[in-house]
């Protein structure tokens, strides 16, 4: 590429020297002495001469740079999508099942359904609040038991998760990770034992637990990142973070590893998405795994099947979710075991209930 440019170059301007050199001897006065029209000539046969010798320098050189590279392929995907062009999940109720009662909390930050009881969730407070957990029944909002957590301290918590680790087990991932002005040079997440029938008395509205509890310190390859949502990938058991206060809200994915050291989620994806606050991924018949993102507007659905990597499907467009009349801080998204979608809301002044929207 850089011959060719440098080759049509070298051609015009011999072209154009030549012409202008024709067009200004053409109409130069005639001189009837042969001496000076020879020593005119002479001088202009050298003078050209010089020129297209430095031309076929500057040609050589120019010819000889190695070439530019080519730009490298972007680290991660940008997913550039525009809501009111999105299709519609119609597979969702637009219009929510209300629980009988008022979420009892203040900051519902994060909420994910309950593995060891039936029809219930689990949420956490954010910043500003005892470390604890809420165990709530859907149907009726009713809190059942109020977990307190005496060995961990609540920075900022602002996710959780659910996953089977390879045992079987059931483990609870409480994500530390809010960060407003930015300025974490780390943080953590909480990973534990699910608590169940065997540890927790739901007889009693409150409990003091001290699980066993294995503490994951960790940071961002795009420097600290004010994040409220979080989900596990169940196939592959890997961590992913949605950043909040981006333009573009980043997608980081954490490989957590039992190395003592400070681990680091890499961006992996951008989405058109501002505000992210909620976010879940589970796993539903032999085949699907579905991802679901919400801000403080819309919630979003991306359908996955299992063969297909989570940064694979969130580089494609997603479905909305006819999301019905707007929540007045809604943080928490989640799916129910069999699919249908629960959201609720920080209290901020409000009477907010738990949502359900029925998958059909």
């Amino acid at each position: 590429m850089r011959f060719k440019k440098g080759l049509k170059s070298f051609v015009f301007y011999v072209c154009k020297t030549l012409i202008i050199s024709l067009l200004v001897n053409f109409n130069k006065p005639r001189i009837n002495n042969d001496l000076k029209i020879q020593v005119e000539a002479e001088a202009y046969v050298c003078k050209m001469t010089w020129r297209v010798f430095i031309l076929i320098v500057v040609c050589a050189v120019q010819c000889a740079k190695e070439p530019l590279p080519s730009p490298e392929p972007s680290a991660y995907f940008i997913n550039n999508f525009v809501f009111d062009s999105l299709r519609v999940a119609r597979h969702f109720n637009e219009i929510p099942i209300l629980s009988d009662s008022i979420i009892s909390i203040s900051e519902s930050s994060g909420a994910v359904a309950s593995n060891s009881f039936d029809g219930c969730f689990w949420t956490i407070n954010d910043s500003g609040n005892e470390p604890a957990l809420f165990l709530f029944e859907g149907v009726s909002g009713r809190l059942v038991s109020t977990l307190s957590i005496p060995s961990i301290r609540n920075t900022d918590w602002e996710s959780m998760d659910i996953y089977q680790d390879v045992q079987g087990h059931n483990k609870i991932i409480i994500a530390d990770i809010g960060d407003n002005l930015q300025i974490r040079s780390t943080v953590k997440a909480y990973e534990f034992l699910e608590p169940d029938t065997s540890t927790v008395d739901t007889s009693m509205a409150f409990n003091v637990i001290t699980p066993n509890i294995d503490s994951i310190e960790f940071t961002y390859s795009e420097g600290p990142k004010d994040v409220e949502a979080f989900f596990i990938d169940p196939v592959d058991r890997a961590w992913y973070f949605i950043s909040k206060r981006e333009s573009k809200n980043g997608l980081y994915q954490l490989i957590p590893n039992t190395d003592p050291a400070v681990d680091t989620a890499q961006l992996v994806g951008r989405l058109s998405m501002y505000l992210v606050t909620g976010a879940d991924c589970k796993t539903f018949g032999a085949d699907s795994a579905h991802i679901a993102l919400r801000n403080y507007e819309r919630v979003l659905l991306w359908p996955r099947h299992r063969s297909a990597s989570v940064i694979q499907t969130m580089a494609e467009e997603p479905l909305l979710i006819r999301y019905g009349e707007r929540e007045t801080q809604g943080e928490a998204v989640w799916f129910w075991p069999n699919g249908d979608i629960g959201t609720c809301s920080e209290l901020n002044g409000a009477q907010p209930k738990i949502r359900r929207y029925l998958r059909q």
